[in-house]
């Protein structure tokens, strides 16, 4: 899931792709010009349409994926803003560097706690073979493999 962590935090790559889409890898590598808003709604849009496809959403089912859309696009949009303020004038220091890297990862754990509870509601009115594929989208990573004797 290439593209959907773009904070170099460890978490769930969907959930990031809303969270983090307009931040730097890390506070140091700021970008210079500020985010397109544009790009980062074009990004969360495809995202939200490739989730969509991915959980063959039923009519039944897309009130639920409608709020669950909502929050990622609630999620872009304050990260972007939140991007925007960041813009750095001059090169930042380590201590302005990591402040502003606390703030990403402050409206990161924000957009995770919006995310939460249309992404539950959805989910439990998915089917078993919805669930593996919203289990495969919002996975962290893949699990590394055991070593021999050592499996689950």
């Amino acid at each position: 899931m290439a593209g959907f962590a773009n904070t170099g935090i460890k978490t769930h790559p969907l959930a990031l792709s809303q969270v983090a889409q307009a931040t730097p890898r890390s506070a140091p590598q700021r970008q210079t010009q500020p985010p397109r808003p544009a790009a980062s709604n074009q990004e969360v849009e495809r995202q939200i349409t490739d989730l969509r496809r991915r959980l063959n959403i039923t009519p039944a089912q897309q009130a639920q994926f409608d709020a669950l859309a909502q929050a990622m696009r609630q999620n872009a949009e304050a990260v972007s803003t939140l991007a925007q303020q960041e813009q750095p004038s001059a090169k930042p220091n380590a201590v302005e560097a990591v402040r502003a890297a606390g703030r990403f990862a402050d409206a990161e754990a924000e957009g995770l706690k919006r995310l939460l509870p249309p992404l539950q509601a959805l989910y439990e009115n998915l089917s078993d073979q919805q669930k593996r594929a919203a289990d495969q989208a919002f996975a962290s990573s893949p699990e590394p493999e055991q070593p021999q004797g050592k499996r689950r």
